[in-house]
């Protein structure tokens, strides 16, 4: 750090500015990457050895000069604050997908990543995993990927735990399976998740990306997916889709049973105002589709909508009711999610927010409050653009309620600022 002292006409003004390091080869010894210190330019590819840690701190800026990797072989801590993210990006005036080549996990026993309120972008694969099984855990909590080729890819034998991250304006955002995602949002992206296998989408959002979910063998649970060419396309065969709300896409959900000829399964989901289909069968399985509901109530102006055998003899038959679950009043509330990752802390399950989609009052409830950490509660509730819509500051209170018939309709991120951490959740004002 360079401080610059200067008298003018009587007073007495400091400059302070912060230096630059660059940076390339390898990391050998414990070292910390420090914010007075950066930004941090990348001259060429950077390995950390094993059973070496690099730490970053908050507000540390990773440049890189041009197509160079970022090798984990031993451990990297990575952990900003809300108002002091971790940036790995492109250091050209004019930045472009494919920039720089990314960060990887390498297949080296205990190699280990945590990224927390990192930022990344402009990257060819931002973030690889290297299969099997040696590596260590990783995840990424409160990230966000924007303007990548690939945002994450890559298997490694243990689940990768991604939570409170969004996925904007990337040609991929996921890539491969074995994810746990929850509370993410992939926004504008060609593929929100692609070719995934065995990856769970919880509490999450897909919105205006070509194609929503890609994928087999994992389970979508208590998602919103609107407003994509097609919300949920097969990977040989669906995920399991429970409990959620699949509308205004140009195709809802495609269905195939390639894989053991048995399809996932669809229950109780609201599928309505999908612009061709709300389901497209892709070859000759049945499916029971009688536990969804469709916001129509005419049996025939439902099949209108359902491309399967009647309009294609090629094609099996979706068989569906109109005794499902109630369309009027489904709303989404956030599920558990079910992990044995002790690492992943975080505060959002402390809060219940209801209903979701909301129309009109959004309750927000705390549910393992105390009386200290009842004090102080700070909220603040975003519009997609990240503008700051409402602010409220709560002092002894575990139940609010926020009247938001006046918002537009869209999608929301709710953050509580609660005993010093943060917790994120997405709302769906309607």
């Amino acid at each position: 750090m360079i401080k610059v002292i200067c008298s003018i006409l009587g007073l007495m003004i400091v400059f302070i500015s912060f230096g630059q390091t660059e940076f390339s080869g390898g990391i050998y010894n414990n070292t910390k990457w420090k914010k007075e210190n950066s930004p941090y330019l990348i001259t060429g590819d950077v390995a950390i050895f094993p059973d070496v840690t690099l730490t970053i701190e908050p507000g540390v800026k990773i440049m890189f000069n041009g197509s160079y990797y970022f090798e984990i072989r031993g451990i990297l801590i990575a952990i900003g604050t809300t108002t002091d993210s971790i940036v790995f990006s492109s250091n050209r005036a004019v930045p472009q997908k494919k920039d720089w080549i990314g960060t990887k996990l390498s297949n080296v026993k205990n190699a280990k990543a945590c990224f927390e309120y990192c930022e990344f972008s402009y990257a060819d694969i931002a973030n690889e995993v290297e299969c099997c099984w040696d590596a260590d855990e990783i995840y990424f909590h409160n990230c966000k990927f924007h303007s990548n080729n690939v945002a994450m890819m890559g298997y490694y034998g243990n689940k990768i735990y991604v939570n409170n991250c969004e996925f904007i304006n990337n040609t991929i955002g996921i890539l491969d399976g074995d994810k746990i995602i929850s509370n993410s949002s992939f926004i504008e992206n060609d593929y929100g998740l692609y070719n995934s296998s065995g990856s769970d989408a919880y509490n999450s959002t897909f919105i205006r990306n070509r194609i929503g979910y890609h994928g087999m063998r994992g389970v979508i649970n208590n998602c919103l997916i609107s407003e994509n060419d097609i919300g949920v396309a097969p990977y040989y065969t669906n995920p399991d889709i429970l409990h959620i709300i699949i509308s205004s896409n140009r195709i809802g959900v495609q269905i195939q049973g390639l894989y053991n000829n048995v399809p996932g399964t669809v229950n109780e989901c609201k599928i309505c105002n999908n612009e061709i289909y709300n389901v497209e069968l892709l070859n000759n399985v049945n499916v029971n589709l009688t536990t969804n509901c469709w916001c129509e109530q005419d049996s025939l102006k439902i099949a209108e909508k359902i491309y399967d055998g009647y309009d294609d003899i090629f094609l099996g038959i979706a068989s569906f009711g109109l005794q499902g679950i109630d369309c009027e009043n489904f709303v989404l509330t956030d599920v558990v999610i079910p992990t044995n990752f002790k690492e992943i802390e975080y505060e959002g399950d402390n809060f219940k927010f209801f209903p979701n989609p909301v129309l009109n009052i959004l309750n927000v409830e705390c549910i393992n409050c105390t009386s200290e950490k009842e004090k102080n509660i700070k909220i603040f509730l975003y519009n997609s653009v990240g503008q700051c819509v409402l602010v409220k500051t709560v002092h002894s209170s575990t139940a609010l309620n926020f009247d938001l018939s006046s918002f537009r309709s869209g999608i929301y991120f709710l953050n509580i600022l609660y005993n010093g951490q943060i917790a994120q959740h997405t709302v769906v004002k309607n």
